[in-house]
């Protein structure tokens, strides 16, 4: 709420989350949480005050296009978050999602409050054994450490989804939708190094439009994507 050197209002935000964890052994779990958080669009210069703007890449950072966009929304008073979430392993196995809605409110009273969503759901299985562990007094997951010398092999699946369209009355926001379908395998080559690779299949709806706006982007396209990653965890 401080003025920044602008002259302008800066935004603030109110967060919180809660995680339980009713079942914990060495290798089982169940893990349910919620949160939320309100938060005001920043102040910014006149022509960006009191917006909000949300917008997505398919799930590679390679390619820089995002066919997901609400464009700049504007007049905002207001923004509310809730999200849930669930994961469970017993032993090799695993599975976990979350889904987050926003709702956009509006300065004027009379603009109806704009609603988006997205969230995930996933399998895995580790080939050699390994079981996820967690650490609950951070409600989340910590690196995997392999059984043997030669790694930890991980097998996953999942899906997922962004819903940036809203066609209720007085709202009508069309960023599109995609709906993600990844399976991947990773080998956890020590507590530090990981390698991954995966195969997205990316399946957008006819309002996802790209905003790079050049070939060979089209609207509503549907594509694959074949990655690798390595990865350093110190």
């Amino acid at each position: 709420g401080d003025v920044d050197e602008s002259g302008y209002s800066e935004g603030y935000a109110f967060t919180g989350r809660f995680t339980i964890a009713p079942i914990h052994t060495d290798r089982s779990l169940v893990h349910l949480g919620v949160s939320a958080s309100s938060r005001t669009p920043d102040g910014g210069l006149p022509a960006d005050a009191n917006q909000v703007r949300f917008r997505a890449r398919p799930e590679t950072n390679v390619s820089q296009v995002r066919f997901l966009t609400t464009g700049k929304i504007k007049n905002v008073d207001y923004t509310n978050y809730f999200n849930g979430e669930f994961a469970a392993v017993r032993g090799p196995w695993s599975v976990q999602s979350e889904y987050t809605i926003v709702d956009v409110h509006r300065l004027d009273p009379a603009l109806a409050t704009a609603r988006f969503g997205g969230g995930y759901a996933f399998v895995s299985y580790f080939i050699t054994g390994e079981s996820r562990p967690y650490l609950p007094q951070e409600g989340e997951f910590d690196r995997i450490f392999p059984k043997s010398d030669r790694g930890a092999w991980e097998v996953a699946a999942r899906a997922s989804t962004m819903i940036l369209n809203d066609f209720s009355p007085g709202v009508n926001i069309t960023g599109g939708k995609a709906n993600n379908y990844t399976l991947g395998v990773t080998w956890y080559i020590n507590p530090n190094f990981k390698w991954m690779l995966n195969y997205v299949r990316v399946v957008n709806d006819q309002y996802a439009k790209p905003d790079l706006g050049v070939a060979p982007f089209l609207t509503g396209d549907k594509f694959n994507i074949l990655q690798m990653r390595f990865g350093l965890a110190l």
